[in-house]
Parts: structure tokens; sequence; C-alpha cells
């Protein structure tokens, strides 16, 4: 399609992108990129099993397969299912080991992703799709909210806290508060015995009021 003509001497190459550091047989790559790239909407299961044909046929359909994602990724698994029913599962298999070059895959907890590496650059999609930006901004958005949901409750949190009189607690706080506790009980000590002393003074004028105003009502 490229050169408008359908001869079958066109070699179709992938692209092929390894870690730094990482070791492959040249020489193998070579005679495996030029073996003639057959179609994978083909029926080419007559193919030897376990052939280098064999295995650039697995390796054209999964290639095909990821093209079409969104994201030139998905699940292991929902690769899994597709091949299974294509009858590929061990070629599936053995094309991810044999070909780093090509297909990536990645861990994130228990899930598997296989990624097609040709489609990204630095951990980047090379040509975003529209619906991916999409989803990158809602991503986006609903993070935002929920920190602003969080950094709210935390505020009402703390002035909800202030107004019951329970002052937030700093590390500062919390490394001073063995040295504090005797000023501490020092304090509330003082402060107990102001409190009897001012009650007991008003208990005392209370009396000599009474007295007065008591003196003042006697007959002369």
């Amino acid at each position: 399609m490229k050169y408008g003509t359908e001869s079958e001497d066109i070699l179709v190459k992938f692209d092929l992108k390894y870690l730094n550091g990482f070791e492959m047989d040249k020489k193998w790559v070579d005679e495996w990129q030029k073996l003639p790239y057959i179609s994978p909407y083909e029926n080419a299961k007559n193919i030897p099993s376990k052939s280098d044909e064999d295995d650039k046929w697995a390796v054209i359909i999964l290639h095909e397969i990821l093209s079409l994602c969104v994201g030139k990724k998905t699940k292991k698994d929902n690769l899994l299912f597709i091949v299974e029913c294509l009858g590929l599962c061990s070629r599936f298999k053995r094309a991810l080991m044999l070909h780093p070059g090509i297909f990536y895959v990645s861990r994130k907890v228990d899930t598997h992703i296989v990624v097609l590496k040709e489609h990204y650059k630095r951990k980047m999609l090379i040509h975003k799709n529209l619906l991916m930006e999409l989803r990158f901004k809602y991503v986006f958005l609903m993070n935002k909210v929920m920190e602003d949901k969080k950094s709210k409750d935390m505020q009402y949190k703390g002035s909800h806290d202030l107004k019951e009189g329970d002052a937030p607690e700093t590390d500062a706080d919390m490394e001073e508060e063995e040295d504090d506790d005797e000023d501490s009980d020092m304090y509330n000590d003082y402060h107990d015995e102001e409190m009897y002393n001012e009650a007991r003074d008003v208990k005392h004028r209370q009396r000599l009021n009474l007295r007065t105003i008591f003196d003042d009502r006697k007959p002369s």
C-alpha cells in the first residue's frame, strides 16, 4: 500500500525499541524482520507451528489488536481472551517473551498491561487521541475535586476542634509535652487557688454588705 504495489517482496519491518543495556541476537532479529508479512486478517493456520514464520504472524496479530486500542495498550487478560478465541494462546505468550522490543508488559499491583512500545516515548503517547485527552482531563478534574474536598474537611475539622477548645497539636508540642506537664500542674494548682481566694473575697464582701444593710435598718 505504501509503494502502490502488491508485490510480496516489500518488507514490513517493525520498529524495535530496547531498553538500555538489553542484548539481543542481532543476526536472528535481522533475519526475522526479513520474513514475509502476512496480513492479520488472513487465515494462516497452515504455517508450521513454533516456526519463525508462525511467531511473526502471532506478533502481527498482537500488533494489530493493540494498534486498534485507543491507548495502544490493554490488559493482558483482555488479550488472552481474544487469542484464546483465535486459538493462539501459546503463540501469544511466546511472542511476548521473544519480542521485548515491540511489546512491553508492565505490572501495577496485580494487573499486567501489554503496551505497544512504538507508540510511546518517555511513557507518553506520541500521537495523542482526543478520547485519551478527554479521559486525562476528566481524571485530573476528579482528583482536584477530591483534593479540594479533603482540604475543606481538614479545615472544618480544625476549626471545629478549636471551637471546642482542643487546639491542634504540633510536633513541637508533642516533643515538649513531657517538659510542660509539671508547669501545667503548677499552673492548674495556682489557678484553682486564685479561684478559691476570689470566691472567698466575694462571700466576705456579701457578708459586709448584709451587715451594713442590717445596721442601717436598726431603730435609732
